[in-house]
């Protein structure tokens, strides 16, 4: 007993370094429309409430669960799940270690649906399912033609990050509101052989103030692409994203 006595208490003395009391706080994030606002729901430090620590989750404003996770001191820790906003299936799940993406990430098209696999650990594409039907623009030596890929662009934070990053920044502009001004602009991305992403640009406006906005709040999203690929090696492409702006 003397020879395990030492190992039993570094070990509770190790359990109770690394217990933490935390509390619950819940946010609200509002946003015009009404229907746009998000809810936070998470553990933080009792002894500093900036710091995360445990259980976050996120839901839209009628509780509808857009992303949960953990946090170890301020810091993203194990699985975390990106949650599809219309049919609540997991659209992105993987593993974080101190605050970076680990190991091999799975994002969904639709509900039991992979769309791709991305391995982060050596940052390559693993695995995808091809939409041979669907054409995308690439840039081939001087030419810039229209043609089907077996790995088109991604945005490797998934559809519910660039969602997210419109709700967190879109305003309707005054004039546009006041002018009863509605639409879909189409702005797009030139993203690099490198997975560099150019600033966002408009391909399809519908005014200027709502082209100006939806550019401005394009420009807040995390830079994580994987570039086109083409005949087996990587090329320029474009990848588009839809903005509606719709008043209510």
């Amino acid at each position: 007993m003397k020879k395990i006595f030492p190992a039993l208490l570094l070990l509770f003395i190790g359990i109770n370094a690394s217990a933490q009391t935390t509390v619950t706080i819940t946010n609200r994030i509002r946003h015009k429309p009404k229907s746009l606002s998000v809810i936070e729901k998470y553990q933080s430090l009792k002894s500093d409430k900036t710091v995360k620590h445990g259980l976050y989750q996120r839901f839209t404003n009628n509780m509808r669960l857009l992303e949960s996770g953990y946090y170890n001191q301020g810091k993203k820790d194990s699985v975390w799940i990106q949650y599809n906003n219309w049919n609540q299936f997991p659209e992105i799940t993987g593993q974080y270690k101190n605050d970076k993406k680990v190991g091999i990430w799975t994002y969904y098209k639709e509900k039991d649906t992979v769309e791709f696999l991305y391995d982060f650990d050596n940052n390559k594409v693993s695995g995808i399912t091809s939409d041979t039907s669907k054409e995308y623009q690439v840039l081939i030596g001087t030419d810039t033609v229209k043609t089907k890929l077996a790995q088109p662009p991604l945005y490797l934070g998934g559809k519910s990050t660039i969602q997210k990053t419109l709700v967190d920044n879109v305003n309707y502009p005054n004039e546009a509101r006041e002018n009863n001004i509605q639409g879909r602009v189409l702005v797009a991305f030139t993203i690099m052989p490198d997975g560099q992403a150019s600033a966002p640009w408009i391909m399809r406006g519908i005014h200027p103030s709502i082209d100006k906005e939806a550019l401005r709040a394009l420009a807040h999203l995390p830079a994580l692409w994987s570039a086109a690929i083409y005949k087996g090696q990587p090329v320029t492409s474009i990848y588009v994203v839809p903005v509606i702006f719709h008043l209510e």
